[in-house]
């Protein structure tokens, strides 16, 4: 939709004539009342009869959105964050899933404690049952691991990078310096030997660990053996992201124009998507945690309710989840 060639104070008499103003189709029904409502977004303008009049012009110009109906708000915020990071420089980066999700404030610097810290102390410590905090963590861990996903899929539909999925080791030399590496097939044959060993040894599946609070003591465990064996400090799966600067440039400024953002009006365009990601993506996790205990009230049935459907119907469920989004996403203290 090219709006170039309007201007204040022009009467246009009618919708076809509009269309051709605006090098668009003429269209019809949903499609028209679309178009007019994207229209709208740009432009200030009152109706004579079938004559559009108008008073103000808000953008220079305005691209229709592409696959924007299932898309949340937060997704397109993130991939200009993303994008206006990875344009500094066309170097190979490798993310890995905490890293990506901390960068794009899915997650707070609080979250690591939901697995570095001790369950029970956790649970001291916010005033929230270990029942509470695991219906918390596995619900936003599964929410932005699968955003993430999303954010790089679309990216990569659009040309401006490519994605591999790799397994990354922290080596460290005699001076103490970490070395950041991709782990050769030996290596990972040779990791997935220690963790089943360091498994068996707390008298659990690897699947089990999570479900029985062992998880800690695991990481606790494993990272020894790691580093007495292999001197892996730690590993971790990454994504390898190649990008070119020019189609990064290219998708951040069409990007910037579908969301209708004027950067030049900002003081900093980090601190504004840092400001709409939170806002958006903690309506986004308490429309799901509402949905969670509504179909909890459905599911539940006489007699004693499974421990998922008790901790959803719970009276305060809804603050308690609120107030971990605000410790562990938002990194407030707990009050």
């Amino acid at each position: 939709m090219n709006i170039q060639n309007l201007k204040v104070g022009m009467r246009i008499p009618n919708y076809k004539t509009l269309c051709n103003i605006l090098d668009i189709e003429v269209r019809s029904g949903n499609s028209r009342i679309s178009d007019l409502k994207l229209f709208g977004e740009a432009v200030e303008y009152n109706k004579e009869g079938n004559a559009f009049i108008i008073n103000a012009i808000k953008v220079n110009n305005i691209v229709k959105k592409r696959n924007s109906r299932n898309t949340p708000k937060h997704v397109a915020y993130m991939k200009l964050l993303l994008l206006d990071l990875l344009k500094e420089d066309e170097s190979t980066k490798y993310y890995s899933t905490t890293t990506l999700a901390t960068t794009l404030h899915l997650i707070g610097a609080n979250y690591q404690q939901l697995f570095n810290c001790n369950r029970n102390i956790l649970s001291d410590n916010t005033g929230v049952s270990l029942e509470a905090l695991d219906e918390f963590h596995c619900s936003i861990s599964g929410a932005y691991k699968s955003t993430i996903k999303t954010i790089l899929k679309q990216l990569e539909d659009s040309g401006a990078i490519i994605v591999d999925k790799v397994t990354m080791i922290t080596v460290e030399d005699s001076k103490g310096k970490k070395n950041h590496m991709p782990a050769t097939n030996i290596e990972k044959k040779q990791m997935l030997k220690i963790k089943k060993e360091c498994a068996n040894e707390l008298g659990f599946k690897l699947s089990e660990l999570y479900q029985h609070h062992s998880d800690y003591q695991y990481r606790k465990l494993l990272k020894s053996r790691l580093k007495e064996q292999m001197n892996i400090v730690y590993y971790y799966k990454a994504y390898e992201i190649e990008s070119l600067k020019e189609s990064l440039i290219e998708e951040y400024d069409l990007l910037l124009q579908e969301e209708m953002i004027d950067k030049t009006v900002l003081n900093s365009i980090r601190m504004f998507l840092k400001n709409k990601i939170l806002e958006e993506w903690n309506k986004s996790n308490m429309k799901r945690f509402q949905g969670r205990r509504n179909k909890a009230f459905k599911e539940f049935t006489f007699g004693e309710p499974k421990d998922d459907i008790k901790i959803r119907i719970n009276d305060d469920y809804i603050e308690e989840m609120q107030m971990l989004c605000n410790i562990f996403i938002r990194d407030k203290i707990a009050s």
